[in-house]
């Protein structure tokens, strides 16, 4: 019996652990998205529409890239924000031909923007430079005017 109950406590424990993990993924999740959406009023008040965005968990002085078809004649402005112990993010964004186009680096919530002269594929890159914890969250958006 008593092998039978150790099990379950360290199931419990383990339950608990991983709930708790999860709980506070759903909290940082929310900040990131809250901060895009702080981002969003800003270039919005300016008359740009949200075309997406995404989020992630980035270890220190790691970068996501996302690739984002962008059409000849639109302006566009891409923002990058991270959140819990970031300090320091850099954001990129690069044409087609590997050119950066635009970049920012330094705080915590970043803008760059572009005009299209034709339709192609670019690259948003958001680096991780200054983050206390082992992962950070952080996250970027696509503007369109």
């Amino acid at each position: 019996m008593s092998n039978i109950h150790t099990v379950v406590v360290a199931a419990v424990v383990s339950l608990t652990t991983v709930a708790t993990a999860a709980a506070a993924e759903i909290t940082y999740r929310r900040q990131v998205l809250s901060e895009l959406r702080d981002a969003a009023r800003l270039v919005d008040a300016v008359g740009y529409d949200l075309v997406e965005h995404t989020i992630e968990i980035l270890p220190r002085r790691q970068t996501m890239t996302r690739a984002v078809q962008l059409r000849r004649g639109s302006v566009y402005a891409v923002a990058g924000v991270c959140v819990n112990d970031c300090d320091g993010i850099s954001l990129r964004l690069i044409d087609e031909n590997g050119n950066v186009v635009d970049q920012a680096s330094g705080g915590d919530r970043l803008a760059v923007s572009v005009r299209r002269a034709w339709t192609g594929l670019f690259h948003i890159q958001l680096t991780m430079t200054r983050c206390r914890e082992s992962l950070c969250n952080a996250g970027v958006a696509v503007f369109k005017r």
